[in-house]
């Protein structure tokens, strides 16, 4: 649908990623953090983040303090890119992770950021 519109097209590369996660076990094409591009991580983290805080069929909203630590876990879990979770969190009004473990082999390390710094760079 993205590529009908001329001023939309370009950004069809980071809508179709939604759905993928930072080790590759997402979907549709099973890409890994080192394969998407960050507004792509991104936009999948914040995906997660609203899914968790919006009530399913299957399961209630999770409350944002629940949402935001299931969050973290799945970045420790190198499910989510790390400093996608903490920039999504902060844009959700949350604050700074103040316990951050040790990146896993092949994600990349958090490094502090101020507070007008932006992710986009």
């Amino acid at each position: 649908m993205l590529r009908r519109s001329p001023a939309l097209a370009r950004l069809c590369p980071v809508a179709a990623c939604h759905h993928e996660r930072a080790d590759g076990s997402g979907y549709v094409k099973g890409l890994t953090a080192a394969q998407m591009s960050l507004p792509a991580r991104i936009l999948a983290t914040a995906d997660r983040y609203q899914a968790m805080t919006q009530p399913r069929a299957h399961r209630p909203a999770l409350g944002p303090e629940a949402a935001a630590a299931e969050l973290r876990r799945m970045a420790a879990d190198g499910q989510v890119d790390r400093d996608s979770a903490e920039w999504v969190l902060s844009a959700a009004g949350h604050r700074a992770s103040s316990q951050r473990e040790p990146a896993r082999a092949g994600s990349r390390p958090v490094r502090p950021r101020s507070s007008n710094s932006s992710p986009a760079g």
